[in-house]
């Protein structure tokens, strides 16, 4: 019986008894639907050690080809395995068989002819029965990690960028797999907590008990009550009366404790909870770290049809910037300006259009569309609800309503935009401010 698959094995794996089979023959069979093969391009799994999982040369050329990594420390790997037990390796094998068939499938659909990375990263998802789940470890470099998405560049985005990307464009649905609490400034999830001086938010604080003296009623730090004798000995006295302390419950107690910071001095009877991100190494306190939903994600309807039509377009800016503000169709945004129009001339109202164009001179790409986003994203908090926004043409338009609110508005003045946007975005960004009357009759032909 002919073997169905191949397995590359990395040649640090090879024994010597595997070394002499492969001396009689490039492949030989490791089991009756497994050939061991030394073929990276033919291969449909691969077994790889750390090193060379590392160097990514052969990861790399692998692209949605599953791949085991032994006994990893270091590197999130999708699969793995702790020893070179061949027993658990041909169960692992037998788990993949799946995957490697639809994979098989892709290829005679020519889907994965393209190269285009969001296409591939749909095929990872369906090849994996169109389902993909985080790996959550304390070994992992912010504690979650995207199998696939994480491991490779989708033209300049992060994995988590581009699952966001394929999310937006209605490619994938999410399910929450976890909640975590997240570092606010790289959102990690590998967070030590501790206490933390109020004040300052040092750790070096030092804790020491509250003595209470019953007689003159003083209550201190119980440092401030001991002293030593001349044989050395710690004893307490009374700062304020003078006194010894002699028995506790009697003449004295210690009703509580006190923080002492050891870098600003401030007292306090509470400490503050604060975080520190194991992983980009900032310190917070605890209420400031965000709340994190790490989500799976599912390939929907639109996304499989997408992924056997072989066209993705990720960048559906409608979708993108509906997350920010409301985007209405061109014609009613033009209907809604007739009808002001025709209430008053003189009214508050002013259109903003915006275009992007390369550095060619030409309008805005596909990979602009992610500038424009990030334009839309900036902007949108100077836009109210009472403001209508429209795309067309490739150009965002902005119609303001309010004097009040336009003489405010900081998107109606150039210096304002400036620092909204970088400076790349604001040079390639054409901004035209037009009366209401300019923008209708500019449209309607009159």
């Amino acid at each position: 019986m002919s073997a169905k698959y191949r397995l590359y094995l990395d040649e640090q794996l090879i024994d010597d008894q595997f070394q002499a089979r492969f001396e009689r023959d490039a492949e030989f069979e490791i089991s009756a639907q497994w050939l061991c093969t030394r073929n990276v391009d033919d291969a449909d799994a691969f077994l790889l050690t750390e090193e060379n999982l590392k160097k990514s040369a052969i990861a790399d050329r692998a692209g949605i080809r599953p791949i085991i990594c032994l006994n990893p420390q270091l590197l999130a790997a999708e699969f793995e395995i702790n020893d070179l037990d061949y027993d658990v390796l041909l169960r692992q094998l037998t788990e993949l068989q799946p995957i490697v068939d639809r994979i098989h499938h892709l290829a005679k659909e020519e889907v994965l002819e393209s190269g285009n990375p969001y296409l591939m990263g749909l095929a990872f998802i369906w090849s994996r029965n169109k389902i993909l789940k985080p790996r959550i470890n304390s070994q992992l470099k912010g504690g979650v990690w995207y199998p696939y998405f994480d491991a490779h560049d989708f033209n300049g985005a992060t994995g988590h960028e581009t699952l966001t990307f394929l999310r937006n464009a209605g490619f994938l649905s999410t399910n929450v797999e976890e909640i975590a609490q997240s570092c606010p400034k790289c959102a990690g999830i590998l967070i030590l907590l501790r206490d933390c001086c109020q004040n300052c938010g040092s750790v070096n604080i030092k804790e020491e008990n509250i003595v209470h003296h019953f007689i003159c009623g003083y209550q201190a730090a119980e440092s401030r009550f001991t002293v030593r004798n001349e044989e050395l000995l710690s004893e307490l006295w009374c700062p304020k009366c003078q006194k010894p302390l002699k028995h506790y419950g009697v003449d004295h107690d210690k009703p509580s404790v006190l923080f002492t910071c050891g870098e600003c001095g401030h007292e306090n009877a509470e400490t503050m909870v604060g975080g520190k991100c194991l992983t980009c190494q900032t310190s917070f306190p605890a209420d400031d770290s965000p709340r994190r939903e790490i989500m799976a994600y599912e390939m929907t309807n639109p996304g499989i049809k997408a992924l056997f039509d072989k066209e993705v377009n990720i960048f559906n800016l409608k979708q993108f910037l509906g997350q920010f503000m409301d985007v209405i169709p061109f014609d009613a945004l033009l209907l809604v300006a007739q009808k002001i129009s025709h209430i008053r001339d003189d009214i508050g109202t002013t259109v903003l259009k915006l275009t992007l164009f390369t550095p060619d001179g030409e309008t805005d790409t596909a990979d602009d569309s992610k500038v424009m986003l990030e334009v839309g994203k900036n902007l949108s908090q100077h836009v109210r609800k009472s403001d209508a926004v429209a795309l067309h043409r490739g150009s965002l338009y902005i119609m303001f309503v309010g004097a009040k609110h336009i003489e405010k508005n900081t998107l109606l003045d150039k210096e304002g935009i400036k620092t909204l946007l970088s400076d790349d975005v604001v040079s390639r960004l054409s901004a035209v401010q037009m009366t209401l009357k300019e923008f209708v009759d500019g449209y309607l032909g009159k």
